[in-house]
């Protein structure tokens, strides 16, 4: 958090780990740890991001706000990072989560595609998600923030995967009418 605040950053991503206790116990644990970060990130004007995902502890949005809520995080310090895959792979209406979480608590949106509910980050169009259907609902909630394309499982060869990414993702934003 200090060095990021040092270099500028806005905002900082965290996650809540994995359970590996008990569900009280992991519980209690998540939110006073968060609360932690997010006192010091307020004292150091710094935004934080939790990315949800399947394997998480808090593995959706209506948990993560739950928590917010429970340490009295307030949307404009502590948000959630949009990943589109990690709420479609857990078989939750994408733009229902987008909805419930609105402009105030997406901080980020992390774009990408799988297929057959496997957690594999795919190439932008090579997967089965409505990416389209999402990014329709980002601009009716008024999401005028960032996306950002996550392709890690491509390290090997990642130019011509980042290419078809953009040039998909382009041709989504202008069927969605967004302006890049």
């Amino acid at each position: 958090m200090d060095l990021g605040a040092e270099l500028g950053v806005k905002v900082v991503q965290i996650a809540a780990g994995k359970t590996l206790s008990d569900p009280d116990e992991a519980d209690a644990w998540v939110k006073a740890g968060w609360k932690e970060v997010y006192e010091h990130a307020m004292s150091r004007n710094i935004v934080l991001a939790t990315e949800l995902a399947e394997e998480q502890y808090v593995a959706r949005p209506s948990e993560a706000i739950d928590v917010l809520k429970a340490i009295g995080a307030t949307p404009d310090h502590f948000g959630m990072v949009m990943d589109i895959s990690h709420m479609w792979v857990q078989r939750l209406d994408v733009p229902e989560q987008i909805r419930l979480l609105g402009k105030e608590r997406i901080k980020v949106v992390h774009v990408d595609d799988m297929k057959r509910y496997k957690h594999f980050h795919l190439p932008i169009g090579e997967g089965s998600i409505d990416i389209l259907a999402a990014l329709k609902t980002l601009k009716q909630i008024g999401y005028d923030g960032y996306l950002m394309i996550e392709m890690y499982n491509f390290y090997d060869d990642p130019e011509p995967c980042m290419k078809k990414c953009v040039a998909n993702l382009k041709r989504l934003l202008d069927k969605a009418g967004i302006d890049y």
